[in-house]
């Protein structure tokens, strides 16, 4: 594969090159894990190359929310009804993954082929427009559950726009350009991040919302995974080929059948045989399907720790280290800026009001009681950066008293 790489022509190279960086920016994998004790808690990974830089925010009820649009004029503006809490990106103001009050949860997660609606020329149509980047931010701030969104998105009340990260950073007042796009991550900050959107409530509904050629379109999240691309109505369909997989170890049917002179060796050659066939690689569809299994074979927890924990270990299975894969597809390097990792990851108890995180950096999960922080109207939007030093565990200090 190398090699075939290497004879194309540099035009044909400099394509390459332009279209893994237009499309190969940023790669998540989201999923919700239920409880017999009706707990919902929703996993998700952040899986990107270089440093995103990512900051977890508060935002305060009343506190001035706004989208700008690539034009540079300012499109919806509202005070946020429903304070949140979330992790933003580029030091941006923009919500990657974020948890309301009241049990909303949203997540970006990178769309490849998403195509957005037009900037409309008209101003009252303008002030209902946002930029694809703010969509979680509109979201979580102003509804109470799933259904309330899928109501007002259908009702035609929000305009998404598409944007580029450096559009937006040049549009921002120089008093909110917290940090330069240039000085956290090396890639074009011209691409415009194209996404698709994953909702879910503390009553367990689930919602995909998709920008793409063929229009605007929502998905009940039966399933309850969400990756990148393809589409996901793709993805559901292909997770039908795999119904046929199952977690127990096969029995030894053929003991009946072996000659007594020439006995058959017929136990398996390991634990689970069974899901043999099921992909392994890093690619959206896999890790969709993947989890999607892992999820369907889950004993299903009894608690909100026990569905805490179910997520923690689902996460681990699809979490990308650093040399699994490599953003630039002619040069292999080995500098972070080259490498893909999961940056971070999140898990969300809706049903309770805990965020909790880490980072690639930092296993350690930190966990945050939304109960405790501080919303209040005229409260101070309160930010800190995600990825919290590692500290040196003192078992001998410990065991010693």
């Amino acid at each position: 594969m190398i090699s075939n790489v290497s004879s194309l022509s540099a035009n044909q190279l400099a394509l390459l090159a332009t279209t893994f960086s237009a499309f190969l920016v940023d790669a998540c994998t989201e999923f919700v894990v239920g409880s017999e004790d009706d707990t919902v808690v929703v996993g998700r990974t952040m899986d990107i190359f270089g440093n995103l830089g990512s900051r977890l925010v508060t935002h305060p009820k009343d506190a001035s929310m706004g989208s700008i649009l690539s034009d540079g004029s300012m499109g919806m503006e509202w005070a946020v009804r429903n304070p949140f809490v979330g992790i933003d990106a580029f030091g941006l103001p923009i919500t990657t993954d974020g948890l309301n009050t009241l049990g909303l949860a949203c997540s970006v997660l990178m769309l490849g082929e998403s195509v957005y609606q037009r900037i409309p020329a008209e101003a009252d149509a303008r002030a209902q427009s946002i930029n694809q980047l703010n969509f979680c931010d509109w979201a979580l701030s102003n509804f109470d559950n799933v259904s309330q969104v899928n109501q007002s998105l259908h009702n035609g009340e929000v305009i998404v726009t598409l944007i580029s990260v450096a559009d937006f950073k040049n549009s921002l007042p120089s008093v909110s350009r917290i940090l330069a796009v240039s000085d956290v991550v090396d890639i074009p900050s011209d691409i415009p991040l194209t996404s698709h959107y994953s909702l879910h409530d503390k009553d367990g509904s689930s919602l995909v919302i998709e920008y793409t050629a063929a229009g605007f379109k929502t998905y009940d999240n039966t399933i309850g995974v969400m990756t990148n691309d393809p589409t996901y109505d793709y993805q559901e369909k292909t997770l039908k080929e795999y119904l046929s997989l199952r977690n127990p170890n096969p029995v030894p049917v053929f003991d009946s059948l072996k000659p007594r002179d020439h006995p058959v060796v017929t136990t398996s050659q390991g634990l689970d045989v069974n899901m043999a066939g099921l992909p392994g690689d890093l690619s959206p569809n896999s890790r969709f399907l993947r989890t999607a299994v892992n999820l369907n074979t889950l004993i299903y927890p009894t608690t909100a720790e026990l569905a805490v924990d179910a997520a923690k270990h689902i996460i681990n299975a699809i979490e990308m280290f650093a040399g699994s894969v490599y953003q630039d597809p002619i040069k292999f390097g080995d500098t972070p800026d080259e490498l893909w990792v999961t940056e971070w990851a999140t898990i969300r108890d809706i049903t309770n009001g805990v965020y909790s995180f880490r980072t690639y950096t930092n296993s350690e999960w930190k966990h945050i009681d939304l109960d405790d922080l501080d919303f209040t109207k005229g409260a101070p939007s309160v930010s800190v950066a995600v990825d919290i030093p590692d500290q040196r565990f003192d078992a001998v200090s410990m065991m010693s008293t």
